[in-house]
């Protein structure tokens, strides 16, 4: 039976938290986490997105939060609410990343696609300006 998933191979891309902080706000019953993270991926990776998307940077940065608050009819319990908090970031933050790449992704296959296009153009002005040029050669030889 054939399976259409596809286990994906390890990541080339690794999400690196360089900051994260937990407020716990019981007034309030919540506790929110919020999640500074980096991007970073294989040299190879850099730098075809460095060469094919000018418009973006390729050191991807950004925040995400996560919330957890507690229903009324239960207890308030801070611990449990930090990692519900940092679950919720977490994941937020795997997301947030995931749609950026998805983004560039779409930059570099449309700079490929340019690529080919001004290739294929150059290739049929090589073309032209060769038979051009054999025909001037072949005039210049008849004319004397």
């Amino acid at each position: 039976m054939d399976n259409f998933y596809r286990k994906p191979e390890r990541s080339k891309f690794k999400l690196h938290i360089m900051n994260d902080s937990t407020v716990v706000d019981e007034k309030n019953r919540r506790v929110i986490h919020t999640i500074d993270w980096r991007l970073v991926f294989d040299n190879m990776f850099a730098g075809l997105l460095a060469e094919t998307s000018k418009h973006y940077d390729y050191d991807i940065r950004g925040r995400a939060k996560g919330v957890a608050i507690c229903h009324p009819e239960d207890t308030f319990d801070p611990e449990v609410g930090k990692k519900m908090a940092r679950a919720m970031a977490e994941s937020n933050a795997y997301q947030n990343a995931s749609r950026i790449m998805l983004k560039r992704l779409k930059a570099v296959r449309n700079a490929m696609k340019e690529f080919e296009d001004q290739s294929l153009d150059f290739a049929f002005k090589s073309e032209n300006i060769t038979v051009h040029n054999r025909e001037y050669m072949d005039e210049l030889i008849h004319k004397e």
